[in-house]
């Protein structure tokens, strides 16, 4: 005799359906973040020119040279 259980029905519990949905940081704080990790990478390199900079932050040319 096989026996099958019924699987119970999908309800949000209240943890669920008060949970805020993220949201994107804003303009400046990303601008910001930008610029720690050049500050960062810049830190730790011993020497580096801008291009490669902008390279390895993931950033345009154009904005590397104005965040520095």
């Amino acid at each position: 005799m096989v026996v099958r259980e019924r699987l119970r029905p999908a309800l949000l519990t209240d943890m669920a359906r008060h949970r805020q949905t993220p949201t994107q940081a804003p303009i400046q704080w990303q601008t910001t973040q930008r610029a720690r990790d050049l500050l960062l990478l810049i830190g730790s390199a011993d020497g580096i020119d801008t291009r490669t900079l902008a390279h390895r932050a993931k950033v345009s040319m154009n904005n590397t040279a104005l965040l520095l």
